[in-house]
């Protein structure tokens, strides 16, 4: 018996020694000089020399693609500043845009996400919407897309098919806008094509006139309250705002025109007003792009320097979003969309965030390493634009940490501040370096034989990407040189 445990003891700790001979577990290290040291004595069998990584990278920029990709608000509130919407997109038709240069639009209209964390690429966010609006999110141009002639018919055809509902809008327009199709008591009879107009009365007792929009005049300065309409004469309005057909591809060039003669940017951002209470355009575009992942398709091109600008009156979460079922618990931080992206194509070169957002007022702190362009917000106040929440601003820190533009959503003249992030998209912002393995950490970073400053790297979420700082022209070739440790499991056999 007692030959038996001592067999035993021999055995176990001859197991245990050979455990700790086959692991690769990890020193704490604390630069590339040691690691560098170690692997010089032992190059072959050093655990430590096991971990280290070094990687040498190519970025050549020169000729990099330019990829603009607009992530656009579609809340009834918007309707505040659709005529700036209106004229600033319209006005980019006669910027100077980089050479090889693609645009594309879609709406901050995300889907479900289910209890386990998963996607549902295929219901809509009925668990947010009216019965009036359900399922518009599932068919509204730009959800988990980009915008297309095909969408837009899309939307055209399936709106008209929704529910009866005693949830309507009275829409407050001018008469001059309209065509009278007849006045009168007999409105119950008449095309249900229009809009059937109660002028504003406590007994209702002022005879009804139909109206029917006149396309010739812009359906963007409408306005809301709660007065009782049609159903029919609610999705007919907002139907009447896509004029435009729209474009074939979903990436076009920035003065490409559809069969109709119109400006494809013009007719992706025909704004078509929807009460989702949704305006989430981080979670809208990484839905899109995990959809564009599972579909097997790129987002943006290889070698792209990529250019995100979301245009909102408010800031993600809009009307507590994050708080309701089916949205996820928080908005994504700037490296955990950085590696998103980075997963549907790592070829890209850079990524930067801009944005036509309400800021914050002369002074706030909030401002201080932020690049904008046009007036700032006088006061506090100011920086409301429709009433809509601010949310702590919270697309900021993604504009700022990516060195892009940012523009106050209230100024009046949209059409330089949309010039001016035209011209600011030739730059780059954070330049996208993807490794071969996860990184623990990272020792030392030489671009074109300078070291880098350290503190400007963005490790990502994902471990395997970083960013660094380079806000320059796309003129560069850059040699990247990069030294780390690897992130393993503590025990490898």
């Amino acid at each position: 018996m007692r030959n038996i445990s001592y067999v035993a003891i021999v055995l176990s700790l001859g197991l245990l020694v050979a455990f700790q001979n086959c692991s690769n577990r990890k020193f704490a290290l604390s630069d590339s000089a040691q690691l560098n040291s170690l692997c010089a004595k032992d190059a072959l069998h050093s655990e430590d020399c096991f971990n280290l990584g070094h990687e040498k990278l190519t970025k050549n920029l020169n000729n990099a693609p330019t990829d603009i990709l607009f992530v656009l608000d579609e809340s009834c509130s918007m309707e505040v500043i659709a005529n700036n919407v209106r004229d600033g997109f319209n006005s980019l038709l006669g910027s100077q845009f980089p050479p090889n240069t693609k645009m594309a639009v879609t709406y901050m209209s995300p889907s479900n996400v289910g209890a386990d964390g998963e996607i549902d690429f295929t219901a809509s966010f009925e668990g947010l919407l009216s019965s009036r609006h359900y399922p518009v999110i599932k068919t509204l141009p730009g959800n988990m897309q980009l915008v297309t002639k095909d969408s837009i018919n899309s939307f055209k055809d399936q709106r008209f098919d929704l529910p009866p509902s005693t949830v309507a809008y009275k829409y407050n327009i001018e008469e001059s806008k309209f065509k009278i199709l007849f006045p009168g008591v007999n409105y119950a009879t008449a095309n249900t094509n229009g809009l059937k107009y109660f002028p504003i009365s406590a007994t209702r007792t002022i005879p009804t006139v139909q109206l029917k929009y006149d396309p010739a005049q812009a359906m963007t300065d409408r306005a809301y309250n709660s007065f009782p309409n049609s159903e029919e004469g609610v999705a007919t309005l907002e139907l009447s705002s896509f004029t435009k057909q729209g474009c074939t591809n979903e990436w076009f060039d920035p003065k490409e025109v559809g069969a109709d003669s119109q400006s494809c940017l013009s007719a992706a951002v025909q704004l078509a007003p929807v009460c989702t209470g949704v305006e989430a355009g981080v979670v809208s575009l990484e839905h899109m792009l995990k959809k564009f992942q599972k579909d097997h398709k790129k987002l943006f091109r290889d070698n792209a320097i990529v250019n995100i600008i979301f245009v909102s009156d408010t800031h993600e979460a809009g009307a507590g979003y994050f708080s309701r079922p089916g949205a996820p618990e928080r908005m994504r931080t700037l490296d955990e969309i950085q590696a998103i992206i980075q997963a549907n194509n790592p070829n890209i070169s850079s990524i930067k965030f801009s944005g036509i957002l309400p800021l914050p007022e002369v002074g706030n702190p909030l401002l201080e390493g932020l690049n904008t362009v046009g007036a700032l917000p006088a006061t506090a106040a100011d920086s409301n634009v429709s009433g809509e929440g601010l949310y702590d601003f919270s697309y900021l820190p993604l504009i700022k940490g990516s060195k892009g533009l940012a523009a106050h959503a209230a100024n009046g003249n949209w059409s330089a501040i949309a010039d001016e992030i035209v011209k600011d998209s030739k730059y780059t912002g954070n330049i996208l370096v993807t490794l071969q393995a996860q990184a623990a950490q990272i020792f030392e970073v030489k671009v074109n034989g300078e070291k880098y400053d350290l503190t400007k790297v963005l490790l990502n979420a994902d471990k395997r990407s970083f960013t660094i700082q380079m806000n320059s022209s796309a003129s560069k070739h850059l040699e990247i040189d990069v030294k780390y440790e690897k992130l393993v499991d503590e025990f490898v056999f």
